[in-house]
């Protein structure tokens, strides 16, 4: 079994950089391929993600020796970010079903949602303590503005 939390090849390769850019690229891919779903079968959309992200534990936790013990544990917590993740995945393909929805709007605006983690983190994880809150107010800014100007 991997353990993911021992040092291995992902601790000299890896880190929290090279997560978030991979995470990127493979979110971003998702929201391209959002454009191609049926909306009249948003349901089953659904369905399918949860089953997606379902596999996607069991591989995981296949895996790794600590995953379970983790997961079982924290089950409560995921249930209820799956359930915010569903009715915004829904929300999401509600706009792309509007014809006047592309990708190129949708998707900038829709990444707007860094600004609200990063305000529940400023705020309630104490990170303005370890931040420089002039970078994270210029780069809220720039995000803004990229809605604004793709709107």
């Amino acid at each position: 079994m991997i353990d993911f939390y021992k040092d291995s090849w992902q601790s000299k390769y890896m880190n929290w950089f090279a997560y978030t850019l991979l995470a990127a690229v493979l979110l971003g891919i998702y929201n391209f391929l959002q454009r191609f779903i049926d909306k009249s079968l948003l349901a089953s959309v659904l369905i399918g993600i949860g089953a997606g992200l379902a596999v996607t534990g069991l591989v995981i936790g296949l895996l790794g020796k600590k995953a379970w013990s983790v997961i079982s544990s924290q089950t409560g917590l995921a249930v209820i970010i799956g359930l915010i993740l569903g009715i915004a995945i829904f929300l999401i393909n509600k706009a792309f079903a509007d014809p006047k929805g592309t990708v190129a709007k949708i998707v900038p605006l829709m990444n707007t949602n860094t600004l609200v983690a990063v305000f529940l983190g400023l705020i309630i994880l104490k990170e303005y303590q370890t931040v420089s809150i002039v970078r994270v107010l210029v780069g809220a800014l720039l995000i803004v503005a990229g809605g604004v100007v793709l709107r």
